[in-house]
Formats: C-alpha cells, structure tokens, sequence
C-alpha cells in the first residue's frame, strides 16, 4: 500500500512539472516571435549577510560548497552593499542568504538589522531562518523592528527522526525550544511569519501529532502566521542528486530536460555576496559561477547594466538558448517570454517590462 501511495506523489509532482513546462512551451514562442519579455520590474536586491550554515541538508547544495565560500559579511561591506542598493531605487531588501543561515552571524546581526531600521530609504527588508539560532535575546529584538515585513521558518522534517536524518545536525531540541519562545513572543511581533514545513513526500500535517507540529499547528492558529509544505526539491543548478539524499523518501523535481527557450526571469534579481562579489540569480547559483562584478571595484549601477559586457554575455547566451553554469541543468527556469505559471489565475501587484524600460 505504502508503495502504491509513494508511487502516485511521485507521478503528481511530475505531472505538476509537465503541466508547467506544456505552458511554456504555448506561451513562450509567441511573445519571442513578437519580442516582448516580460521582466519583473522593480527588480529584486538580496544581500547575503551569511553563506554560513549550521545545518547540513541532504537536499541541499550547502553540503557541495568550500571553505572558501563560507564567510560572514562585514558591518562595512553590508553598509556599502545597502547604499548601493539605495542608489539604484532599491526600497525593500531580501537578506536570506543562497545557502546559509542569517543568524549564524552571531556578533553582527542585529547591527545590521539595526541599521536597516535607521535608513529612511529603506522601506522593507525579509528574511529566512531555520530556527536553530533564534534564541530568546535575538527574538525580544525583533520585537523591536518596525521596517521588518516577514519573516520565514524553515522547518526541516516532520519529527526528531526526519529533522536529524534531513538536516545531518543533533539541533531538533533547540528549534523546539525557540519556537515555544516565538510562540510565547508572537502577538508582540509587529511582522508576518510564514512558517515552511519541509519534509518527506509521504508527509501530511493534518496527520501528524509529533510534539513539533503540534506547537506548530498552535503557533499556526494566529491570523499573522501562514503556512505552507515544500515535498517538492530542486536539484541546485544540478549539483543535488539522488545519491545526496541517503535514500530518504523524498522527491527531487530535477527537470534537466526541462522546456527552456530565452532568458530566465532570474537573470534580473540580484544578489550582493558576503564577499562583496554580485550575482545574477538570487535563487540557484550556490557555487558563485554567475558572478558580474564586485562592490569594491564597480557601482551596482555599472555592474547591473546592459553595458556590462559580463552581464551582457549571460543575457545574449540565452536568448541564443545556450544555458551555461548552474542555468544548463538547473530545474528552477522561468522564461522572461511568459507570465510566470504561479501568476496564473491570481491577482498581484507585479509590473513586468522589456529591455529597454529595465535597464533605462
């Protein structure tokens, strides 16, 4: 029985990415015969304050990074990264980083948070967490935020079992324990939380009495809170395979062969690397390949334009439809000739332009 189950998940998370990829390929060779892409415009900012994590995800490409690439911003380079941002119209910052955790920069976080706060520019500024590092001090300080719109847990597994099979870290009992102090704090919180149970492809909440759904399903009666599943992976660019997830049962999407045709959406948000260094693709590009520019060289301005001959490679090269880097297996596209597919049906506040609008 157990087997039939699995089976029909399986086939309606790849019926799902079928369905998806049937609507690009209708859509997308029209708006490309009439030339009209169609990018989200304000573009997106996000500043990676860590790409340090303490957890160890199997369906994570963290696990395939270096040294290196692991590194905690500085006050300095934070501040330079915002007056960028500003500079280039910027109003609401993302700060979840690609493949850390935010909190893991345990002595500067709250400057900078409370920097943010100060900058009258500034409008709105977000984040994810997976709660291990949210202790009780840092939780009273956010109770003290006026700018901060939203904040996102990351829940890894359904109970202690799956959470440590998942995660590869002994951390289940201190995300218990700070969600009983968010659960106590809540209702002095003055932003959204939006909680995301990440967890095997048999998983169901409703079923599930384990001691940590059962306080987040009463944290999840409060009207500021949202919650939402995730059985569904990516493969990071292709770097996550089946082989990294120790035979657990969960479904990994990795549409490689995916309908592709034109730009990806993705190569028009931004991310400002805790080195400095800035990216296209704030979503997949874990091993920095897609690198453009760095702050201590060139303006944000001059790294995020047409003229950049960087920049300007990565765009020609797609609407060539020749996907190198991490864009080439990478299961996460959504063309710039076509409304996204999650928009479909659904009211939003979203602008979408052409090229010369964007960049002008």
């Amino acid at each position: 029985m157990n087997y039939f189950k699995n089976f029909y998940i399986f086939f309606r998370s790849k019926s799902r990415v079928f369905i998806k990829n049937s609507y690009y390929r209708i859509t997308v060779p029209l708006y490309r015969y009439f030339k009209k892409p169609m990018i989200e415009n304000p573009c997106g900012f996000s500043i990676e304050i860590s790409s340090v994590c303490n957890f160890n995800c199997v369906f994570c490409a963290y696990q395939h990074t270096t040294e290196k690439m692991r590194k905690i911003m500085s006050l300095e380079d934070f501040k330079l990264a915002v007056h960028e941002i500003i500079k280039n119209g910027g109003q609401k910052i993302a700060l979840t980083p690609l493949t850390g955790d935010i909190f893991a920069d345990r002595k500067g976080i709250i400057k900078k948070i409370e920097y943010l706060e100060k900058m009258d520019e500034i409008k709105s500024y977000s984040f994810t967490t997976n709660v291990s590092l949210i202790d009780n001090d840092k939780i009273n300080f956010l109770k003290t935020t006026s700018k901060l719109k939203d904040v996102k847990l990351s829940i890894y597994g359904h109970d202690e079992d799956s959470f440590t099979k998942i995660t590869q870290t002994n951390l289940y009992s201190k995300v218990y324990q700070n969600l009983l102090n968010i659960k106590k704090n809540i209702t002095d919180f003055k932003f959204k939380l939006d909680i995301g149970v990440r967890s095997y492809m048999d998983f169901k909440f409703e079923n599930s009495n384990s001691e940590i759904m059962m306080l987040i399903k009463s944290i999840a009666k409060n009207e500021n809170v949202k919650l939402n599943f995730h059985r569904h992976y990516t493969n990071w660019g292709g770097y996550v395979s089946k082989d990294d997830l120790n035979g657990l049962p969960i479904i990994l999407k990795d549409d490689k062969k995916g309908y592709k045709s034109g730009p990806c959406a993705r190569l028009f948000n931004y991310m400002i690397l805790s080195n400095s260094d800035v990216i296209l693709c704030a979503c997949r590009d874990a091993m920095r390949e897609m690198v453009v520019g760095n702050l201590k060289k060139n303006s944000l301005k001059e790294i995020v334009s047409i003229k950049n001959p960087l920049y300007k490679k990565w765009i020609d090269d797609q609407e060539k439809d020749m996907f190198n880097g991490p864009c080439k297996d990478c299961d996460m596209y959504r063309p710039v000739y076509a409304l996204p597919h999650y928009d479909l049906g659904k009211k939003t506040n979203r602008s979408y332009v052409g090229y010369d609008t964007f960049f002008n």
